[in-house]
């Protein structure tokens, strides 16, 4: 079959470091116009369900049983494809073209938009994934850092007499910045603005304080968005570490 994604696999345990395999692919189509921008198919099929939505990002959480698929669907955008679980999927084009991604928990891929495809669940339990659909698409081929491009170096961690604190750039383009942030029992992430809009992605159980703006408590796997310009000093009130994804769409 022709090759229609860009895969990126990031483990995301917090006992390892930012192991990746990338393998790049090729996407054939034009650039959606904005009127085609997200999943079409997700206001029809019952394997989706729409999460949360800014100007240019829109989250869904996808559940799909075991031996079960989504809809055959039009995915005019690219995205991200978070797996909440140990999953093995096959993705098949409209002429039945197929190919395998197996995804561990906590794991990513990157996927092409400009394509009709459906999600296939290969394993005996059901798959549990997050897509976040980019407006004006991820470009991983043009990555400054992460992806197939060079390891991104400006992570920070430390110690406060307050708590830990960790983030980690995990890839950047010209259109979307990922950063994966751990706070430990009390810790503080610094008072930061997003120029873009952002999308924040619960790996853990989260349990936050924004300062003037209202609590984030949040499951693994839910979403909260935010508008471009929100600036916000992120605090973990609860009692475990909390982790969690920023997706920022520049």
């Amino acid at each position: 079959m022709r090759n229609r994604a860009w895969a990126l696999f990031l483990l995301l345990a917090p006992s390892l470091s930012i192991p990746f395999e990338v393998l790049a692919q090729s996407r054939q189509g034009k650039t959606p116009s904005k009127a085609l921008v997200g999943t079409t198919l997700a206001r029809s099929d019952p394997r989706y369900q729409r999460l949360a939505a800014t100007e240019k990002l829109t989250s869904y959480a996808i559940t799909i049983p075991p031996r079960g698929s989504t809809l055959l669907g039009s995915h005019p955008s690219d995205y991200l494809l978070l797996s909440l679980v140990d999953s093995q999927l096959e993705v098949t084009g409209p002429s039945g073209n197929t190919y395998a991604i197996q995804l561990g928990q906590e794991e990513m891929q990157v996927m092409k938009g400009g394509w009709t495809h459906r999600l296939t669940n290969l394993g005996d339990r059901s798959a549990r994934l997050i897509e976040v659909d980019v407006e004006h698409n991820i470009r991983p081929e043009h990555a400054s850092c992460g992806l197939a491009a060079t390891p991104c170096t400006d992570g920070r961690f430390g110690k406060t007499e307050e708590g830990t604190y960790s983030t980690t750039t995990l890839f950047e383009t010209p259109t979307v910045k990922l950063t994966r942030v751990e706070l430990g029992p009390r810790g503080t992430f610094e008072r930061h603005t997003h120029r873009g809009s952002e999308m924040l992605i619960a790996l853990t159980p989260i349990h936050l304080s924004q300062g003037a703006l209202e609590n984030v408590d949040k499951a693994p796997g839910e979403t909260r968005a935010y508008p471009a310009g929100t600036t916000h000093q992120i605090r973990n009130i609860g009692s475990e570490a909390a982790r969690f994804l920023e997706l920022e769409a520049k």
